[in-house]
């Protein structure tokens, strides 16, 4: 992405962060998921934007407006994740990946667990995370930060290097990235990754769909999506084609346990929530596992 090349850090990884800290000021309750720490990650652009003011809320509606459902993807994926996460601590996870992390702050909201958390990122957008970290050190200690830049560096092989154990099970959680991504590179990602995680780990990960797939009228969401993350140097180039996918990944290693879309996400957590914030029906979750 160009704005990585360039060095500088992530602005979608801020925009995110952006997201969540909005519905956790002003989000209907009960929250679909629940973000005390993004504010730490926001600039006065992103705080501006993230504060729910009727004055806010009409620029996100000139702004955003068209792509408001793509907040609400955004808490869906931490959401279940999260429920994800919690549910493998408590059966004795010691290890976590998150890939292309970004402001993730899930090590954030599980500093008193047993687990490590090793963050993959750019090291632009992680010098940047690192410097915030910095002023809170009671936050932190239970982050690896492993410095990747995706373009040319093995990420299994900056793992292991980082302290990775790769006999023991491990949750990746790999949010927001795949859409930047040709999905041969998804899918690579996901083998090269194999190599290093044990029988009975679990990659979750988010797709937008190829245009054949998505809903007809969801079409314009999309476009505009992709339209502002291009004017923010981070262009969505992936079309995720699903059929494909599928029949890529057998005899990888990996099988396909769960596969969630948008009209599950709005069952689970969406109930209560503006129509604006419902996620969109074409998105999709996998949760892949290593056989």
């Amino acid at each position: 992405m160009a704005r990585l090349a360039e060095g500088k850090g992530s602005r979608t990884a801020r925009i995110t962060a952006a997201m969540r800290h909005r519905h956790w000021l002003g989000g209907s309750r009960p929250l679909v998921f629940e973000d005390p720490f993004a504010h730490l990650f926001l600039d006065l652009p992103s705080a501006m934007a993230a504060l729910p003011t009727p004055l806010a809320d009409r620029a996100l509606g000139r702004l955003y407006g068209s792509v408001r459902g793509i907040e609400g993807e955004v808490l869906a994926r931490s959401r279940y994740v999260e429920e994800t996460l919690v549910r493998r601590l408590r059966a004795g996870l010691d290890q976590v990946v998150v890939l292309g992390a970004g402001f993730d702050t899930t090590a954030l909201r599980h500093v008193d667990s047993a687990c490590r958390f090793f963050e993959v990122d750019h090291p632009a957008t992680q010098a940047d995370k690192r410097e915030i970290l910095s002023r809170r050190p009671e936050l932190g200690a239970n982050v690896v930060f492993v410095p990747v830049d995706f373009a040319k560096d093995d990420p299994a092989d900056a793992l292991l290097a980082a302290g990775f154990d790769s006999a023991r099970p491990a949750l990746v959680s790999w949010l927001g990235v795949t859409m930047y991504l040709e999905q041969r590179v998804t899918l690579a990602t996901l083998v090269t990754l194999r190599r290093i995680l044990a029988r009975g780990s679990s990659v979750i990960f988010d797709a937008y769909p190829r245009r054949e797939e998505t809903v007809l009228s969801e079409r314009p969401m999309f476009a505009a999506a992709r339209a502002m993350t291009a004017a923010q140097g981070e262009p969505m180039i992936s079309a995720f084609d699903s059929p494909a996918f599928e029949k890529a990944i057998r005899g990888k290693g990996w099988r396909i346990a769960d596969v969630l879309d948008g009209d599950a996400m709005r069952r689970r957590w969406f109930a209560n929530q503006p129509r604006i914030l419902w996620p969109p029906r074409s998105v999709l979750f996998y949760t892949l596992e290593a056989v």
